[in-house]
């Protein structure tokens, strides 16, 4: 996926995190036939828990416990 965040432009791959803060100009286009998450939050913790989110892959799943801790800072 190409983004534009502001100013700047950039090639995101798979597994990569884009975030772009409030009132800041954004687009996205498909370089090739993609699949994109959008997550429209606010700031602060719901940062915080999507970062942590995007540390997990296939080689890498969450443990029990990582499952335990995402729940727990989900409900705050």
């Amino acid at each position: 996926m190409e983004f534009g965040v502001e100013n700047d432009e950039f090639v995101a791959n798979a597994g990569d995190l884009v975030i772009a803060g409030l009132n800041v100009k954004r687009r996205f286009k498909a370089l090739t036939d993609s699949h994109v998450l959008v997550i429209n939050t606010p700031s602060g913790p719901s940062e915080g828990f999507i970062r942590d989110l995007s540390k997990f892959t296939a080689d890498n799943p969450p443990t029990e416990s990582d499952r335990h801790l995402l729940k727990s800072t989900k409900s705050t």
